[in-house]
C-alpha cells in the first residue's frame, strides 16, 4: 500500500504545480517546481505549465499541436516564471 500513496502523494503534487499564479502588472505567470529526488525540472512539468499560461492568456484559443524540445535539465534554484 505504501506505493500507492506515493503515487498518490507525486499526482497532486504535479497537479499543484499547473496552478499558476499571475504576476504583478499582469506580466506572466510563476508556479512552483515538483521537487524530485534528482534534484532537475521534469520537462513535462514545464510544457504543462507552458500550456496552463497559454490558455490563461489567450482563453478564446485552442492550443492545437506542439513541438517540444529539452536538450538540457532545468535546475530548481527558483520558482518558475512565464512571461508573456
Amino acid at each position: 500500500m505504501r506505493y500507492c500513496c506515493c503515487v498518490a502523494e507525486l499526482w497532486d503534487d504535479l497537479l499543484a504545480c499547473l496552478k499558476l499564479e499571475t504576476l504583478p502588472d499582469e506580466a506572466g505567470f510563476e508556479g512552483k517546481n515538483l521537487h524530485l529526488e534528482y534534484h532537475r525540472l521534469f520537462g513535462g512539468q514545464l510544457l504543462g505549465q507552458f500550456l496552463v499560461a497559454a490558455a490563461l492568456s489567450c482563453p478564446e484559443k485552442l492550443i492545437k499541436s506542439v513541438h517540444v524540445l529539452f536538450p538540457r535539465e532545468g535546475r530548481l534554484t527558483a520558482r518558475g516564471s512565464l512571461a508573456r
